[in-house]
């Protein structure tokens, strides 16, 4: 008996599954010429091929309709009808039926699922489940394009040949724009803006229309392109480090060129950066080496004074951002000469720093340029040797310029008061220190101690008079004399205070501390 004969009586003999896939007249069935449609066999081993690439889909991925009241919009051609499984089967292509091939194909494709779901049952008794496996897929094949479903309904035959009709094109022209993008990535020069464009290939709403596995495949082959490109631009701008000459200039040149390299491609994935930055690191090196010498020779362009001090300085902040950032062995020998010419300079510049603070003006802003002054100055270290004399002058300069700001508002106070201004002036031993006779007065005013008159010693007395009434109402009178209270200076210092009963003399000190108890503390 034939095989066909034996298919033909529902039964199978033992060689069945292993001629089906080689014989392809097994399980044939006799269509008509105008249809040209191939036998069972073919038929069958096409079903399972495509059954095997579309068995975990969601069939709603495969429909067009309303179902439940539901709108549904698949967007995926069945694998059977793509040209790799379709034409090699049919010699033609799904787009190419009319629907005259299609009602045939629907009679001849029912035919076969029967069959084979008969060949599947036999493969299953004989135990050979490989071949029953393939059977049965191809049934299930047949039946998701409702080879046997009702005519009625999202899932029939005609409604789903018909949505799979509309989604043949567009399947086909994603797969062209797919094929399209990945010629023209090869073709790609390295750049930023080819990578980027690249990225926004992957993303083309056309392929919706294809495979979720076959997008995935599409954008790792457009991002490893990116990466070659990447690849390339990174390789381009390592061959330049050699082109930067080996000077100061050179090395902030390399410098800039790899912050503006790493600025364009940020975010670029590259499997040279290391490369890249290796090479920067031996380049930015070897040409400090040789700048070194050019930085410790331009040291001896600066002269002495405070400009040349402030010329020095920047030009060793502009060494530091460069030069310094790279610190080769030579690096200690620029930092040695830059201190001997540090020190050398800042020696001859003590004075002019005090004369520019002796000049700002006494006010809030004032005050703020003179605590500011040391730190805007000496920036970085090495500090000069001598960094506490500038320390000093501007702790002086502050202290002077607070006592001249209260000044205002002080002598303002006293334009009533019966005090020549001359006197108001007169230089007078604080409880820290130099102070004025007229700030000394002020600041017993606000401490309730009630200014009556000042007695001048004139041009042949040795003391003078302060007379104030305290805040019980007693009338204090304090001696006071010009003395050397610090070395080269003449300081009005009080040496008794008497009332209409006592009197009590003071030393250095003791004028100092009893001023402070007057005062209740007050600045000077």
């Amino acid at each position: 008996m034939s095989y066909r004969n034996a298919i033909n009586h529902g039964r199978a003999g033992p060689g069945l599954i292993t001629v089906i896939f080689t014989v392809g007249s097994l399980l044939s069935f006799s269509a008509s010429a105008a249809t040209r449609l191939p036998g069972c066999g073919a038929i069958v081993r096409w079903a399972a091929a495509a059954n095997k690439l579309d068995k975990n889909i969601i069939l709603g991925n495969f429909w067009g309709g309303v179902i439940n009241g539901k709108k549904v919009d698949g967007k995926y051609l069945m694998s059977g009808f793509m040209d790799k499984l379709f034409k090699p089967t049919f010699d033609t292509t799904f787009d190419q039926w009319s629907n005259k091939d299609l009602r045939r194909f629907r009679l001849v494709a029912k035919n076969c699922s029967a069959r084979a779901s008969k060949a599947g049952w036999a493969a299953y008794n004989k135990r050979n489940y490989q071949a029953s496996k393939i059977y049965n897929g191809a049934v299930s094949f047949i039946g998701m394009i409702g080879v046997t479903t009702p005519s009625k309904g999202i899932d029939s035959y005609s409604s789903i040949i018909r949505h799979q009709r509309k989604l043949y094109p567009r399947h086909k022209k994603a797969l062209m724009l797919k094929n399209k993008q990945l010629a023209t990535a090869k073709a790609m020069s390295p750049s930023k803006a080819n990578i980027d464009a690249l990225a926004v290939m992957a993303r083309n709403p056309q392929f919706i229309y294809l495979r979720p596995g076959v997008r995935k495949n599409h954008t790792i082959a457009l991002q490893n392109q990116a990466i070659i490109l990447a690849d390339r631009m990174v390789e381009n701008a390592r061959a330049k480090f050699s082109s930067f000459p080996r000077t100061l200039k050179g090395l902030k040149q390399l410098q800039a060129f790899r912050v503006t390299v790493q600025k364009d491609l940020q975010g670029i994935r590259s499997r040279r950066w290391n490369d890249f930055n290796q090479a920067y690191i031996a380049s930015s090196r070897a040409i400090a080496a040789e700048a070194t010498d050019e930085a410790i020779a331009g040291l001896d362009n600066f002269s002495d004074g405070l400009d040349g001090l402030k010329k020095l300085l920047a030009y060793r902040e502009k060494i530091q951002t460069g030069l310094g950032q790279v610190r080769t062995s030579r690096w200690n020998s620029f930092e040695k000469a830059y201190a001997t010419t540090l020190n050398r300079i800042a020696a001859t510049a003590v004075n002019d720093f005090k004369g520019n603070l002796a000049r700002l003006p006494a006010s809030v802003a004032g005050l703020q340029q003179v605590r500011a002054s040391i730190g805007n100055l000496f920036k970085y270290r090495p500090a000069p040797a001598n960094l506490k004399d500038y320390q000093g002058i501007a702790r002086e300069r502050a202290r002077t310029m607070r006592q001249d700001i209260r000044k205002i508002a002080c002598y303002k106070q006293l334009e009533t008061a019966k005090l020549d201004a001359g006197d108001r002036d007169s230089a007078l031993l604080g409880p820290k220190g130099e102070t004025t006779l007229g700030l000394l007065i002020c600041d017993l005013n606000n401490s309730g101690y009630k200014f009556q008159q000042y007695d001048s010693a004139g041009w042949f007395g040795s003391s003078s008079t302060l007379s104030l009434l305290s805040p019980r109402g007693i009338t204090l009178a304090i001696e006071m004399k010009k003395v050397e209270a610090v070395k080269n200076k003449e300081m009005l210092v009080g040496v008794m205070v008497k009332d209409a009963t006592s009197e009590t003399k003071l030393t250095l000190t003791g004028w100092q501390d009893y001023i402070l108890k007057l005062t209740r503390g007050r600045r000077y």
